[in-house]
C-alpha cells in the first residue's frame, strides 16, 4: 500500500501526515514455520478444504527473529533482537466463538505457543475445531481434533482460562491469567458481537505430560488474548 510493505521476511513502513509519521524497515529471520501436507495443508488441518467456512486462519511464523528499527514521529524504536509472529486471516466474517491466544516471551528464548478455538457452522451443525501449535525442544507440534486431541476441560472466568487437551499420550495443561478488560465490537453478519474480551498483557503457564511423566513446563508473560461470544459452548 504505497510505499509501506508486508512480507514474510520483511515489513517496510513509510506513512506521513501532518500530525502523524511512521517509518522505518524490520527484517524477519529464523523463522518457525508449521510443516504442511496434504492431509494437514496448514494450521486447520483438512478444514481449509471447506469452501463454506466464515473464516479461515493460518499460522504464517510462529516465531521470528527481528532486526531494525521505526522512527514514530521523533521517537528512534529499535526490536534489534526482538521476536516475531505472523499470523493471517481470510473470510467473510468472524466465527460466532472463539478464542485466541499467542505468545513467545517465555523464559526460555526458542518457546512459543499460539491457541486457536472456533466454532465452525458444518453441514447445518456447529463443530468446535482448534489447533494449538507449540514450539519447544526444537520442534513444533500441533494439539488438534484433526490430530486425535479432545478438550477435556475448558473453563473460563472473566480474564481467567483454565484449559486441558488430551492427545494420544500427551495431556497438555494451559491456564491463562488475564487483566486489563478491554472492550471492542467486532462485526458478524448484519449484527454485532459486543462481548469480546481483549488483553495482551496475560501471563501464560503450560505444561505437557507423557504417559504421567512431565515432559515439558514453562511460563510466560505478554501474552494475547481474545475470546468473542459464549465461550463456554466450545466443547
Amino acid at each position: 500500500i504505497g510505499d509501506n510493505s508486508l512480507g514474510l521476511d520483511q515489513i517496510t513502513l513509510n506513512i506521513q501526515t501532518e500530525s502523524f509519521k511512521l517509518r522505518g524497515e524490520i527484517t524477519f529471520t529464523h523463522h518457525k514455520r508449521l510443516q504442511q501436507s496434504l492431509w494437514i495443508p496448514g494450521l486447520m488441518g483438512p478444514y481449509k478444504y471447506l469452501p463454506f467456512l466464515e473464516s479461515y486462519h493460518e499460522v504464517v511464523s510462529l516465531q521470528h527473529t527481528l532486526m531494525g528499527s521505526l522512527w514514530l514521529n521523533e521517537k528512534h524504536i529499535t526490536f534489534n533482537e526482538g521476536k516475531g509472529y505472523i499470523e493471517k486471516d481470510w473470510g467473510k466474517s468472524f466465527p460466532n466463538i472463539w478464542l485466541w491466544a499467542q505468545c513467545n516471551h517465555f523464559k526460555r528464548q526458542e518457546v512459543a505457543l499460539m491457541i486457536g478455538i472456533a466454532r465452525l457452522p458444518i453441514f447445518f451443525n456447529y463443530y468446535t475445531s482448534f489447533a494449538i501449535p507449540i514450539y519447544y525442544k526444537d520442534q513444533i507440534e500441533i494439539f488438534s481434533n484433526y490430530n486425535g486431541g479432545h478438550i477435556s476441560k475448558l473453563y473460563r472466568y472473566k480474564g481467567y482460562v483454565h484449559l486441558i487437551v488430551t492427545q494420544k499420550n500427551k495431556i497438555l495443561d494451559i491456564k491463562i491469567y488475564g487483566s486489563d478488560e478491554v472492550s471492542c465490537i467486532t462485526s458478524r453478519s448484519s449484527h454485532m458481537i459486543r462481548d469480546v474480551y481483549a488483553c495482551d498483557t496475560a501471563k501464560i503457564e503450560f505444561s505437557i505430560m507423557e504417559n504421567n511423566r512431565m515432559l515439558f513446563e514453562e511460563v510466560g508473560n505478554l501474552c494475547e488474548l481474545e475470546m468473542g461470544g459464549n465461550t463456554s459452548k466450545l466443547k
